[in-house]
């Protein structure tokens, strides 16, 4: 049965000469592996770019739910980035917003709400100056949580002000080994969890090494919520660039 839904390109994996097996977050089906035959053709009739991770393309799609690989039956942009994929500071951005979902998805069940903030995201990404995009991975890192079952809680004020890896929360006590101890990264973290308006990032001020740590401090949050979660090596690409 042939099927209409939108995608977000996660992953592209050679398969024999000419074809490829594509991992698709779909808002219709979740998480899903297609078979591409001819992905990897040269000439006009080509669609390899539109399999290129962070891609958003509007498929028609043969479904069975028995079947671990699915087949594409047409696709076509949904959306054609003007910055993605041109800009370095937000193709890196998007890079790192794809593999935190490659790493954090895991079962293929229909998810609309995870879907559309992803697909949000990655909008905003390409319309946003590029003060924000700086701190796009960082919003999207702090919020996506929430869709999947482990939120964090925001309760930071004068009382509790360390964030807290392990649990999730913002705490009191200091002394933890799993808590953040720099102010200015807790309320800035504090800040991005509060907001939904994402123009709003352009206020921040973290110095480069600020925003460095408290992308690795989402990280070791992960790392504690998701069983074996290994490291982001985008994460590495994006500090050694910004």
């Amino acid at each position: 049965m042939i099927f209409s839904t939108t995608g977000i390109v996660l992953r592209n994996i050679k398969y024999g000469d000419t074809s490829g097996v594509v991992t698709i977050l779909t808002r219709q089906f979740g998480l899903q592996s297609y078979l591409i035959n001819g992905i990897r053709t040269s000439g006009k009739s080509s669609k390899a770019h539109l399999y290129q991770p962070a891609s958003l393309v509007d498929m028609e799609v043969y479904h069975n739910e028995l079947k671990k690989l699915q087949r594409v039956r047409d696709a076509r942009w949904s959306y054609v980035y003007k910055d993605v994929f041109t800009s370095v500071s937000k193709h890196s951005a998007a890079l790192f917003m794809v593999e935190l979902l490659q790493k954090t998805l895991q079962h293929p069940e229909e998810n609309e709400r995870l879907f559309d903030f992803c697909e949000r995201c990655f909008l905003l990404l390409d319309s946003s100056m590029h003060a924000v995009s700086l701190y796009m991975p960082v919003f999207f890192a702090l919020h996506l949580p929430a869709y999947l079952g482990f939120g964090i809680d925001n309760n930071f004020s004068e009382k509790f002000l360390y964030f807290n890896v392990r649990e999730g929360i913002f705490t009191d006590d200091a002394s933890d080994a799993d808590v953040e101890q720099d102010a200015s990264i807790n309320e800035v973290l504090s800040f991005i969890l509060k907001i939904q308006d994402t123009s709003l990032l352009a206020s921040l001020k973290l110095e480069r090494h600020r925003r460095q740590r408290a992308l690795r401090l989402i990280e070791r949050f992960y790392k504690w919520h998701i069983a074996e979660l290994t490291g982001f090596k985008t994460l590495e690409v994006f500090e050694q660039m910004f």
